[in-house]
């Protein structure tokens, strides 16, 4: 293990080398991403998976909305929207004027073949689980002019169809076609793509519909897997950007002169999940146990440093406005200790949780997890494994891990992971009155009446679920001190380079 670190420093310290200072005029922005698939990278927006695809695809593929750190839906290739009076038809107008790569015009019908496309079984998008519970079609009414239908009525369709897969492709696209030639209306162009290369290079999108953006002539994405060799390279000037800093390198930046940090206000879902089907975790008793014996503010203020706030289990924050509840769950070792020894765990259960830095500050949850759940009588071996992989080999395959989620809204929150149908059920459970509370929610016109719902379903999920959620991790993104212009998202999977700005170079 020592020797595949040691080789990945050095074999990052000398690509960097090599790209930093033989190439020292350049104007690239060089942006880091602390997990790279290899051979396995993405170019096709419908189906990227990690956090390398999601830097390569919104770079390249814009959507339809951006959706701001408070959760609502803005203009980005829609100016406008509009619904019918039962909000089963939604309007957009698309901008005039905006260019893919090749120089062709952004029509309806490209909006409509990259939707269609994930809404198609057979693409394997994992947007499909979002949008297949509530959309219906997608039409061209003219050129510029695409009509949203909904199964049902859905109030808050602007956001919803707003999903990290929906970056708009050419009409005819594929992912073969993309995987060989990404094409956009981003604000960089991905350039000589191959899977298993060691960076990513992107050009200045000349025709870019935004006047006077971006602000540089290249960008470069660099994998840095190593946390500490990913802030060496930042206060050595190699690289401009990291976008997501694990906590405790966020403190040990906080006020150094050579960075410039962005804090998002909201924060990435941390999340020990258990499968509800599978002893010891079927117990209800256990499960209810298992979330006794969080101390929720001690976790974010050891495990993330103070950079978060503490979750009641569910991807729900409390602060937000239609949380089911502002209190948080207090720490009951004695009920705890109690409702496992009535599960037939009289000398205690003992349990493995696997984790690794697949997200940053995944371990650290996982450990101040372990230490708190003593006082329970549970004992937890902690299995860390390689963060490379994590999603792929561990991630929906051991019963018990840590995982992470970008903050989203609540039908994408719920239908995403907890919904009987959902695309990633990482706990396996399943409840029908929540199911029902969800889809509910999502077509009642009413705010007040649909929060109450929202509501509802976030305290069945709390107190049944499968899903411990100790804390909210913020965003913390770090750029040299001579750039500006980055913003920290809530959600992790969006990222906006085209603001981005060092001026060193």
């Amino acid at each position: 293990m020592i020797k595949k670190i040691f080789f990945a420093i050095s074999l990052v310290f000398a690509m960097l080398s090599f790209h930093s200072f033989a190439n020292a005029a350049d104007n690239c922005i060089k942006v880091v991403t602390h997990e790279w698939q290899g051979e396995n990278n993405k170019a096709d927006p419908a189906v990227q998976t990690a956090m390398d695809d999601t830097i390569r695809t919104f770079t390249t593929n814009e959507g339809l909305v951006r959706v701001d750190n408070g959760f609502t839906p803005q203009p980005l290739l829609a100016t406008s929207w509009e619904s019918n009076a039962d909000a089963t038809e939604w309007t957009f107008n698309l901008r005039k004027g905006v260019k893919f790569h090749d120089g062709s015009d952004l029509d309806a019908g490209d909006v409509v073949w990259s939707y269609k496309r994930l809404l198609d079984p057979a693409v394997n998008s994992n947007s499909f689980a979002i949008l297949d519970p509530f959309l219906k079609d997608i039409v061209a009414v003219d050129d510029h002019t695409v009509k949203f239908i909904a199964k049902a009525p859905t109030v808050e369709l602007p956001l919803q169809i707003k999903t990290k897969g929906s970056g708009i492709v050419p009409n005819g696209s594929t992912t073969a076609m993309l995987q060989v030639n990404p094409m956009g209306t981003g604000p960089y162009q991905l350039v000589n793509f191959k899977p298993g290369a060691s960076k990513d290079t992107f050009v200045k999108h000349n025709d870019y519909w935004q006047a006077g953006l971006p602000k540089h002539d290249c960008m470069e994405l660099i994998p840095i897997l190593d946390t500490a060799a990913r802030t060496a390279s930042l206060l050595a000037g190699q690289v401009d950007l990291i976008p997501v800093l694990d906590p405790a390198t966020a403190k040990s930046l906080k006020g150094n002169p050579m960075v410039n940090l962005d804090i998002s206000s909201g924060g990435t879902v941390m999340t020990i999940s258990m499968f509800a089907d599978t002893a010891p975790f079927d117990d209800l008793r256990v499960r209810q146990a298992m979330k006794l014996v969080v101390d929720r503010q001690a976790v974010v203020d050891t495990a993330l440093f103070g950079f978060g706030e503490a979750g009641n289990d569910n991807p729900i924050a409390p602060s937000m406005p239609y949380s089911y509840t502002k209190d948080l769950k207090a720490q009951d070792c004695d009920k705890a200790k109690s409702l496992i020894a009535e599960a037939g765990y009289a000398d205690g259960l003992s349990i493995d949780l696997n984790t690794g830095e697949a997200f940053p500050g995944m371990v650290n949850v996982a450990e101040a997890y372990a230490e708190m759940a003593k006082c329970g009588n549970i004992n937890v071996n902690i299995i860390k494994n390689p963060a490379e992989g994590y999603w792929d080999n561990i991630w929906m395959k051991q019963p018990l891990i840590t995982s992470s989620w970008g903050g989203r809204p609540p039908f994408a929150a719920f239908s995403i992971a907890y919904m009987q149908d959902s695309k990633y059920p990482e706990t396996h459970w399943a409840n029908q009155a929540f199911d029902d509370l969800v889809t509910k929610a999502s077509g009642t016109p009413d705010p007040v009446a649909r929060d109450n719902l929202w509501k509802e379903a976030q305290q069945i999920l709390s107190e049944d679920g499968g899903v411990i959620v100790p804390a909210f991790l913020s965003t913390v993104s770090a750029m040299r001190s001579n750039c500006s212009g980055y913003t920290a998202e809530s959600n992790v999977v969006q990222f906006f380079a085209a603001d981005f700005n060092c001026s060193d170079k």
